[in-house]
């Protein structure tokens, strides 16, 4: 084994224990709220896969921010209740769109933002239908910031000359 898999594996193994150990000593933070970060082991082990071989593995950025988010999505819904899903659960509409976006961030096919905007969008605008205005307004501001980027990524892309 490579050393690059071996850290990943140490660092995953690692946190697993203390999520475990923190999970039996902090009564907040007990496995049933924190499981969601299992969800990130297989991410690391693609960010692996993707440092690895670099932009042979790029197709693993949209499983990797998917899984992430939607990590971080279950942590909050299990801190705050399921019943919050009744008002968010466009992010589940949301979250395939954010994705599209990263992957285009790092591969710059156009053809990538026609599905991460028309997703985004519609998460964005189910969310606000929701009366959910401070998520809406965070996930707008958001896919705002995410678009300044993706623009000025092509505009300096149309300034370098071609070689």
């Amino acid at each position: 084994m490579e050393k690059f898999p071996k850290i990943i594996l140490a660092v995953i193994l690692i946190a697993a224990g203390v999520v475990l150990i923190l999970s039996k000593s902090i009564p907040e933070l007990r496995i049933s709220k924190m499981w969601p970060l299992f969800m990130m082991i297989p991410v690391a082990a693609m960010a692996a896969s993707w440092a690895r071989e670099g932009k042979k593995a790029a197709g693993v950025v949209y499983p990797i921010t998917l899984l992430t988010l939607l990590c971080v999505y279950f942590i909050w819904l299990n801190f705050n209740g399921w019943k919050q899903v009744q008002y968010t659960w466009p992010v589940f509409i949301l979250a395939p769109g954010l994705s599209f976006f990263s992957l285009f961030a790092v591969l710059k096919e156009k053809g990538l933002l026609v599905p991460a905007c028309i997703l985004s969008g519609l998460g964005i605008f189910f969310l606000t239908g929701a009366g959910s205005f401070a998520i809406a307004a965070g996930i707008s501001l958001t896919v705002a910031g995410i678009w300044i980027i993706v623009r000025s990524l092509k505009s300096e892309k149309e300034k370098t000359p071609a070689k």
